[in-house]
């Protein structure tokens, strides 16, 4: 009788666990069939196995919800370090950009110092240098 009942525990398993092939789930269906103890039988089971399941299932899930968060994170903190490798590299570049600004209009200034003028002999004229001087 007690191999009958592993057998039977057996069939009940592959049904909750949706693995049971058609000949088995026939064999199951008799059973159940025979007896109305066999169909409480089943319902004790049945309400454990759901119970078992509900259990662990917020575990389960909470666990790959983690797994999740911790992709997550990793995710951001690579992304925090190339923005903060971006966010250096750009300053970098404007601070090169001022200085050859700086540097190409002071150039411009020095140039626009000095003062051409072409007379021929005939005429004079009369320049104010940068300096004050008069030529």
């Amino acid at each position: 009788m007690e191999k009958h009942n592993r057998h039977i525990d057996e069939l009940i398993t592959k049904y909750l666990d949706k693995s049971l092939t058609r000949e088995e789930c026939a064999e199951l269906r008799r059973y159940l069939a025979e007896d109305k103890k066999h169909l409480a039988y089943f319902a004790e089971i049945r309400d454990l196995w759901l119970y078992n399941t509900a259990l662990w299932q917020p575990i389960i899930s909470t666990r790959s919800a983690l797994e999740k968060l911790k992709k997550r994170i990793r995710k951001y903190t690579s992304l925090v370090k190339i923005r903060r490798t971006v966010y250096y590299a750009s300053q970098i570049a404007a601070v090169i950009a001022i200085t050859f600004i700086f540097h190409t209009v002071k150039e411009s200034n020095a140039y626009s110092a000095t003062t051409h003028t072409v007379l021929t002999s005939t005429h004079k004229s009369e320049v104010t240098l940068p300096d004050g001087t008069i030529v």
